[in-house]
């Protein structure tokens, strides 16, 4: 008996012990998003407004006043979604007000990271990539700058977040509601298109045909028609001459800005190939 006692009392100490490091670990992701929060929020004047922010901030002022034209319409996102909110952080607090907009996103976009990890693999694996995520530098830097990359980042990181949430939980709402976030990640960087074609293949590939086309494929293929009628058709000769000065002033050989494009797309695809066949 009094073994018995011994070593039910020694289980017993291990389940508390067991039950309290889990509750400390709960709560291990808010010391990582304070972290965050310090880290970007500090020395937001590392520099002066770059080209971008300011372009940014003018664009935004325009149409927050109502004096936005079409021929103004910037060539690397929609004038609609940070600009405006680049310029009202710059009412508010000048350029450190327009840096600090990135911050919450950066925040957002690192929850969805952890959740992504805990997700497909497990709450530690969540954690750790978390926490690498917050000590890169680019991660950082994004997250104080006034330039809307940290938002575009957000966008889509969410809307891989939703499809395995909609896999998860066989959900259509899910699947529209995925669509929706990559529609805003394009928008706000239209740089984001390379990934797109990745995110179709990974729909079709984990659900059911039907429901990729219904639900994802033609909400996405509407958003994007919609948007391209609306904004970028009325401006589209100032889009495609500002591409052409720009190439024009680079000169540079074709070769070398495919080159750079691939620098861009071919870890994710990489990546999304070994995952078909790797789920683990």
């Amino acid at each position: 008996p009094t073994q018995r006692q011994s070593i039910s009392h020694i289980l017993r100490q291990f389940h508390l012990s067991m039950t309290e490091k889990s509750k400390n670990t709960r709560y291990l992701i808010w010391y990582i998003l304070i972290y965050g929060l310090v880290i970007t929020g500090w020395n937001l004047a590392y520099s002066s407004a770059s080209y971008l922010e300011a372009i940014n901030i003018f664009t935004g002022r325009q149409v927050l006043t109502g004096n936005f034209h079409f021929e103004s319409i910037l060539n690397i996102g929609s004038s609609f979604i940070h600009p405006p909110l680049a310029a009202i952080g710059d009412a508010a607090g000048g350029l450190y007000g327009a840096r600090a907009i990135g911050i919450p996103f950066g925040l957002t976009l690192t929850w969805i990271i952890y959740r992504t990890g805990c997700l497909l693999f497990s709450k530690k694996q969540g954690l750790l990539s978390a926490m690498l995520f917050l000590f890169t530098g680019t991660a950082i830097f994004l997250s104080k700058s006034a330039t809307g990359d940290i938002i575009a980042a957000a966008f889509l990181s969410l809307s891989f977040y939703l499809l395995l949430l909609s896999e998860h939980k066989q959900s259509r709402i899910l699947l529209v509601t995925g669509a929706s976030a990559l529609f805003l990640a394009f928008v706000t960087k239209y740089i984001v298109i390379i990934y797109v074609l990745s995110f179709v293949v990974f729909v079709f590939w984990r659900f059911p045909f039907y429901r990729a086309v219904l639900f994802f494929l033609l909400p996405l293929a509407g958003f994007v028609s919609f948007y391209g009628i609306l904004i970028l058709q009325p401006s589209m000769d100032t889009v495609i001459s500002s591409y052409l000065i720009t190439y024009q002033q680079l000169q540079l050989p074709v070769s070398d800005i495919v080159g750079w494009d691939l620098q861009w797309v071919e870890m994710p695809y990489l990546l999304a190939i070994f995952g078909m066949f790797h789920k683990e």
